[in-house]
């Protein structure tokens, strides 16, 4: 699985730099960005809740995106960006443990 991604412009939108090294969790501009760089989403998503203390959860949420043979695992923080995202493009979302 090919998670390189080169800086060029396809929509004439610049492509913005995320890399899974430095940016474990990607900001949802980055997933915006991609998606107005042509890149399709996986008609599946995935959430993992991650618990860090009484009453202290976050939704991680894991979108597969595909452009020419290109395939990108990008995990998200749940947000209303993300919700918006999810339900404009009719996602089916799979829970994880």
């Amino acid at each position: 699985m090919n998670t390189q991604i080169t800086n060029r412009v396809e929509s004439g939108v610049p492509l913005r730099h995320w890399s899974r090294q430095s940016q474990p969790i990607a900001p949802a501009e980055i997933l915006v960005n991609r998606l107005q760089n042509g890149w399709q989403l996986s008609p599946v998503a995935t959430c993992q809740q991650h618990h860090y203390g009484p009453g202290r959860t976050i939704d991680i949420y894991t979108f597969t995106l595909t452009q020419n043979g290109d395939v990108l695992q990008l995990p998200v923080r749940a947000n209303p960006v993300v919700h918006r995202i999810i339900r404009e493009h009719n996602l089916e979302v799979v829970n994880q443990s």
